[in-house]
């Protein structure tokens, strides 16, 4: 009989577990329907006159960032883009100071 009641309690146990499971995860999948989705936007690898480069765009089509480089080969340009989605990714936004700039004076040559 004591062997029937632990089996009992354990299956309970176990049935409680795995609901209580199942309600965090569901509760965790459903979007908030006051909440509009948001638009993505798109990454364009296109070759330019002097090779291959990428352009971010917004969900509007207007460009966000692009490269300074252009690269010789396609999988050049992709593997670069790659970096910036994992720096950006990973790190903090930091906020840069303004550095105060220093004038030179020019000293005349008699």
């Amino acid at each position: 009989m004591s062997k029937l009641v632990r089996v009992s309690t354990l299956l309970a146990f176990m049935i409680a577990v795995t609901a209580s499971a199942v309600s965090v995860a569901d509760a965790q999948d459903k979007k908030d329907p006051k909440k509009p989705a948001e638009k993505a936007g798109k990454v364009e690898v296109y070759m330019a006159k002097d090779g291959y480069r990428f352009r971010i765009m917004d969900a509007e089509g207007k460009t966000i960032a692009m490269t300074t480089k252009a690269y010789d080969k396609k999988e050049d340009a992709v593997k670069a883009l790659e970096q910036v989605k994992t720096t950006l990714n990973t790190v903090k936004v930091t906020e840069v100071k303004e550095e105060k700039k220093v004038e030179k004076k020019e000293e005349k040559k008699p």
